[in-house]
């Protein structure tokens, strides 16, 4: 990586920790410093499923060799995610940069930092909800790589059988309109919209994606 790009990325975060510190002051303990951190990550990684989800549009339709336009739909979508990720990246930095601070502050004894092993296994105990939402990121994941795996002679009786199968666990009375509404106009991430109508992440996306795509038919109408 360039190192001008990251002495910018640097300057970024620095000028993003210092507006954060204006606003909200100093964190005044580790649980909210913890809190506030976990907040920006969870908006990331929110952007960062969107962005996947995104790019698999696009994949699927460069290898259905489909016209320009529908190409440079998804792209304009990917590259609009994309923004609001680099942001959020931004913003979640910051945030652990406000969290270094605070530890610094304390009268403790300083320590080496340990590097972090990665996909290291900690110790941490999760709550019920935290491994509901666990296991939801597993099956979504379970789910893409299935897909993927699949070969081209069965992938539609495969792709068929699938929805079927799931199309019998979803929630038939949720109104797409609200969820468009929720995300565009009140800003609300994908994880709050579920928790709010009672029906898994991946549920929530796909009626936002249908439900802009049928928009988006009947603007061309």
């Amino acid at each position: 990586m360039r190192e001008k790009l990251m002495q910018q990325v640097d300057e970024i975060i620095s000028d993003e920790l210092d507006a954060a510190k204006k606003k909200f002051s100093v964190n005044n303990s580790r649980h909210e410093s913890y809190a506030v951190l976990l907040e920006e990550f969870e908006e990331m990684s929110d952007e960062s499923t969107l962005l996947s989800y995104e790019l698999d549009n696009v994949w699927d339709a460069t290898k259905k060799n489909s016209d320009s336009g529908v190409i440079r739909k998804y792209l304009n979508r990917a590259q609009g995610i994309s923004r609001k990720l680099v942001a959020e990246a931004v913003q979640t930095a910051a945030m652990i940069d406000k969290f270094i601070e605070y530890e610094n502050s304390k009268d403790i004894p300083k320590v080496a930092p340990v590097q972090p092993q990665p996909y290291a296994i900690t110790n941490r105990v999760w709550t019920e909800e935290q491994k509901k939402d666990i296991a939801l990121i597993k099956e979504a994941h379970k789910a893409k790589r299935l897909t993927k795996k699949m070969n081209s002679d069965t992938m539609g009786k495969t792709r068929k059988e699938t929805k079927s199968k799931v199309k019998s666990n979803k929630r038939t009375d949720i109104d797409d309109t609200l969820i468009v509404y929720m995300r565009d106009v009140q800003k609300r991430t994908i994880k709050q919209i579920a928790k709010e109508i009672k029906c898994c992440p991946q549920t929530v996306l796909n009626r936002y994606n249908r439900a802009k795509q049928d928009a988006e038919k009947g603007g061309k109408a």
